[in-house]
């Protein structure tokens, strides 16, 4: 395959990232958060909510920077190889 197809693919590929499943995984562990008992506001369970709640907003913000670098990399002027740009 070459290089242009290749990096077409590769673009395609990131593309088809979904944000959505992000947002509603991190949708439940918000509602589990709280939903948890106050008796378990500072346990190793609610921490380990906190952080993957924490993480999850982390990749959909970077999903979202994704996006914008995948639409400036998509309109690349790519070089066709020696002798032919």
């Amino acid at each position: 395959m070459s290089r242009p197809k290749r990096w077409a693919a590769a673009i395609a590929a990131l593309q088809a990232v979904d944000p959505g499943e992000f947002e509603s995984l991190k949708d439940e562990y918000q509602e589990w958060r709280d939903n948890l008992p106050e008796n378990l506001d500072d346990s190793p369970v609610a921490e380990k909510l906190d952080a993957t709640i924490e993480a999850a907003e982390m990749v959909i913000d970077a999903i979202g920077e994704l996006s914008s670098a995948l639409q400036e990399a998509e309109g690349a002027d790519l070089p066709l190889g020696f002798g032919r740009d």
